[in-house]
């Protein structure tokens, strides 16, 4: 952390010294900040590659066209596309948990009725382009939004992500006689637990999804040291492969111990 009056070059001159550091993986603006800052340079200052939020203009770029928010069961050959085409980035971390928990539950995305209510840069706008960029048909709800339970009708996915003190979400509002999945990502909680009451929903809320991504990082980690055989045993093949940019067989090699991986 540094001085609540650390001048504005200060504070990007340390920013550039950790993007430049080998050990610092991730690099993260705890918001707000001190109005004297801009957030915009302060944010834009950091490293793409170590924008673990999500936040700086390239990361968002690329949510925008749909590259990072891929959906966590699709190919691993996307992984190489990705490394190819240098095209891998962030998405905030909530966004990446609410992909997570539908994967983790094997809900479909694609063709379904998803509406978020809310439209903050850090959760609200994220999670509906990641929607998107997975086939959904999205709607942004917000403060100014005239008919909620309109809106709400015929929405499969419910991503609920507000600042608002009171419950915005209640029983009264879902008039959806089908199946509903509702996620709660607001702090404080906002959809009222009396909508338990209707058979056709599922609630699930923020504290529920950090436990998910917990266990499935803790999955993920169990696999590091194969992983790591696997790098190992192909890295020098790879890494000529990567100089010369022509596929040959230590490509089709890798997607194959890929594919074993996976089993």
């Amino acid at each position: 952390s540094f001085a609540q009056k650390i001048d504005e070059k200060s504070l990007i001159n340390e920013i550039s010294r950790f993007n430049s550091q080998k050990n610092v993986d991730g690099i993260i603006v705890q918001q707000p900040i001190p109005k004297h800052l801009d957030i915009d340079k302060i944010v834009d200052s950091i490293n793409p590659a170590k924008d673990v939020d999500g936040q700086t203009a390239a990361n968002i770029k690329l949510l925008f066209e749909g590259i990072p928010s891929r959906h966590p069961r699709e190919g691993e050959d996307q992984i190489l596309d990705q490394v190819e085409n240098d095209q891998a980035g962030f998405v905030p971390a909530t966004t990446k948990g609410v992909l997570t928990l539908l994967d983790y539950y094997k809900i479909a995305i694609k063709g379904k009725k998803a509406v978020v209510v809310g439209r903050s840069s850090l959760v609200g706008k994220p999670t509906a382009l990641a929607l998107l960029n997975h086939g959904a048909t999205v709607t942004i709800c917000h403060s100014q939004t005239k008919d909620l339970a309109k809106e709400t009708k015929l929405a499969d996915i419910l991503v609920v992500a507000t600042g608002a003190h009171n419950p915005t979400i209640d029983k009264t509002i879902i008039q959806t006689k089908k199946e509903l999945l509702i996620l709660d990502l607001s702090i404080p909680k906002n959809v009222n637990e009396n909508v338990r009451d209707l058979a056709n929903v599922s609630l699930i809320h923020l504290d529920h999804l950090s436990q998910i991504t917990d266990e499935t990082l803790e999955k993920r980690q169990t696999h590091i040291p194969l992983a790591k055989s696997i790098i190992e045993e192909i890295k020098s093949e790879f890494m000529d492969w990567l100089e010369h940019r022509k596929y040959t067989p230590t490509i089709k090699a890798l997607k194959h111990k890929l594919n074993d991986f996976k089993k």
